[in-house]
């Protein structure tokens, strides 16, 4: 996977990032919650994960706030490493 698979996404009003493998169909999807705040998506085998969410995004992670989606890319090398690792997902 490449950073050109990945398409990130935020929303001010609602203070949500959205992360997501553009390889993936996003209508396809099952998610879990890691916590209040984190969604999970995987794939429908479950064997991939291809997305988060993360609600509250300036609480949760408040050094990125105000950052645009293209330095948000920029930043989020741990999103892609976590995607790349999705065994860490399965239960």
């Amino acid at each position: 996977m490449s950073a050109t698979d990945i398409e990130i996404s935020y929303d001010n009003v609602a203070d949500v990032l959205y992360v997501f493998n553009k390889r993936y169909n996003k209508e396809i999807t099952v998610d879990i919650s890691v916590n209040a705040d984190i969604l999970v998506r995987l794939d429908e085998s479950k064997e991939n994960v291809v997305g988060l969410t993360i609600e509250s995004f300036s609480r949760v992670f408040p050094e990125y706030k105000g950052f645009s989606d293209f330095h948000l890319m920029e930043k989020f090398e741990t999103v892609l490493g976590f995607l790349n690792k999705s065994h860490i997902v399965h239960a």
